[in-house]
């Protein structure tokens, strides 16, 4: 399965993007160098991986937003620059410093993303050579070819435009990459939305770590989080429209499509996908339970193997729920339904879809679990996908 390719990316004011090819790992020729600018009163949000082995570029990053508002943030592909230790950490800094002479601002003010091979240092002089040509290619337009650019063993670039219309139309515009070592927290990936609405410091924040929650943190394949995931959203002001408490939920409701799309775009990334699982556990005593349970099912091999051969067998369902030691988990209240075929009824086989014919596979495929236990609800989406995905463009 490939992700659709997306429709025409709207350019946000105050936002340029621009690329280069540094010949990382001389892949087709394809940009692996991405620039972008940042421009002047605009306020920045970011999330990095939970990871406890953090990447260089995410340790840089992180400290340095803590301390500047971002204008600039590199990206580089092929090489993730993980698992380099001190050496890692120069480089990173080596190369923001470089685009902070070239443009004239503070070190603390360029940002650094890597995302590729891990454990391989980063190939310095071809980054530095590649700067300045990605610069003078800065652009507004510059959103599918950066979409291009931040790829590695994806099939595609993602990316997705909206408008809303509030005192001035507002535009949010976004982009990622992922397609291997997916898992919550937030999955395998490196994205970039911007919106050109006024949003103070405070209600980005919480707005990123709210919709970041309910999207990409909802998505799992193979159980490996990466070291250098990084999710940002910029807000350029330029549009005049101010976001406040009293219409947040207006531009919320359209930046949670964004990113929904964004995070549907990963899972559906992988050539070797066949189906979308969606896997919804429901009356749960907790928030983290339901969590729990629906990654138990979503990330369980032989789930995905019977969904990969169409063979409806829910009984590995109840197997995968029952890894987790819940205490007075009662089993016999538990029910599932496939794609609304209610297989299992209070804990066992309901006779009457016993055989339920393979038709029942789309190609998403809904699995809902009530387990009886309380009022949380989660809800987690994955792929048939059984092994990380290795092209030659790692």
């Amino acid at each position: 399965m490939k992700a659709s390719n997306f429709d025409e990316l709207l350019p946000i004011n105050g936002m340029k993007l621009g690329t280069a090819f540094a010949g990382i790992l001389d892949v087709d020729h394809r940009p692996d160098v991405v620039v972008i600018e940042i421009g002047n009163a605009s306020n920045t949000a970011a999330l990095f991986t939970s990871s406890s082995f953090k990447a260089p570029p995410v340790i840089v990053s992180k400290n340095k937003i803590s301390r500047k508002k971002p204008k600039y943030i590199i990206i580089n592909t092929g090489i993730a620059n993980s698992g380099t230790g001190d050496k890692g950490i120069s480089d990173a800094c080596h190369i923001c410093d470089c685009i902070a002479e070239l443009m004239g601002v503070d070190s603390d003010s360029v940002l650094a993303c890597s995302t590729g091979r891990v454990g391989e240092c980063l190939p310095v002089p071809k980054i530095l050579a590649a700067i300045p040509e990605a610069l003078s290619s800065l652009s507004v337009d510059g959103w599918e070819k950066a979409a291009s650019g931040i790829l590695t063993i994806d099939s595609g670039p993602k990316g997705v435009s909206k408008k809303i219309s509030f005192d001035h139309e507002v535009t949010i515009t976004g982009i990622v990459k992922g397609s291997g070592m997916i898992k919550p927290n937030m999955a395998t990936m490196l994205s970039f939305v911007a919106t050109d609405a006024c949003i103070d410091d405070e209600l980005l924040n919480y707005a990123l770590k709210k919709v970041v929650n309910e999207t990409f943190n909802q998505i799992t394949i193979d159980r490996d989080m990466s070291t250098n995931d990084s999710v940002f959203l910029i807000a350029t002001g330029r549009s005049g429209s101010v976001i406040d408490e009293g219409n947040f939920h207006v531009f919320y409701e359209s930046l949670l499509f964004i990113f929904q799309e964004l995070a549907l775009a990963v899972v559906k990334d992988p050539i070797e996908a066949e189906h979308i699982i969606e896997v919804s556990v429901f009356n749960a005593l907790s928030d983290e339970e339901a969590k729990k349970l629906a990654n138990e099912v979503a990330e369980s091999l032989s789930v995905k193997t019977a969904i990969s051969n169409k063979k409806p067998y829910w009984g590995y369902m109840l197997v995968a729920l029952g890894h987790l030691e819940i205490t007075d988990f009662d089993t016999e209240l538990v029910n599932i339904w496939i794609n609304g075929c209610h297989v299992v009824k209070d804990g066992a086989a309901n006779q009457l879809f016993s055989k339920i014919s393979d038709n029942v596979f789309d190609e998403f495929l809904e699995i809902r679990i009530d387990v009886a236990r309380g009022r949380s609800v989660r809800k987690v989406l994955s792929n048939d996908v059984l092994h990380h995905a290795h092209r030659r463009s790692i």
